[in-house]
């Protein structure tokens, strides 16, 4: 088969994150990759392309931790929100409304309060990019989750899977 391209390599990863039962990824990412791939989540090419040192890493990290401790998470979470057009147009004397429908890739509830994760796989040298080309997106989802879950969101995280780390917007 044809190697995969770097989206596919990410939604390979995102696929990993949905299904993956993480008790068992915190101890052996790459066992449980092989569960998924006999599962039929992932295919096999799909799993070569799936770093268990990555993952790893996300597991060992404080980010985890949280989410492991959290009173509630919700793994893609799906939501709607309207927005006003004149947000996107730049015409201020646009009344209409557009509907947004999108997925966060985890939102954990920890003191009460909402954090909306979403995990990238763009490679990337620095984290700034990551900021700038996702803050827009990530405002849109934490007003959408606001509304969904009727919680504040306290904090937007990037986790940057070529960077291992998190990203706090």
């Amino acid at each position: 088969g044809e190697p995969l391209s770097a989206a596919q390599k990410g939604t390979a990863v995102h696929t990993f994150m949905q299904y993956a039962d993480y008790s068992l990824a915190e101890q052996e990412p790459q066992k449980e990759i092989l569960r998924l791939v006999s599962m039929k989540y992932l295919t096999p090419q799909e799993a070569e392309n799936v770093n268990g040192e990555k993952l790893r890493k996300f597991f060992g990290s404080a980010l985890y931790h949280r989410m492991k401790n959290a009173e509630k998470i919700y793994r893609e979470l799906k939501f709607f929100t309207s927005v006003d057009a004149s947000e996107y147009t730049g015409e201020p004397s646009c009344q209409e409304k557009i509907v947004v429908q999108g997925i966060a890739d985890c939102v954990f509830v920890e003191q009460g309060k909402a954090v909306l994760v979403d995990y990238k796989s763009d490679r990337v040298q620095n984290e700034e990019v990551l900021k700038k080309r996702y803050e827009p997106q990530l405002m849109l989802y934490k007003k959408a989750i606001e509304e969904g879950l009727s919680l504040p969101v306290s904090q937007c995280v990037l986790y940057s899977f070529a960077l291992d780390r998190e990203i706090v917007l």
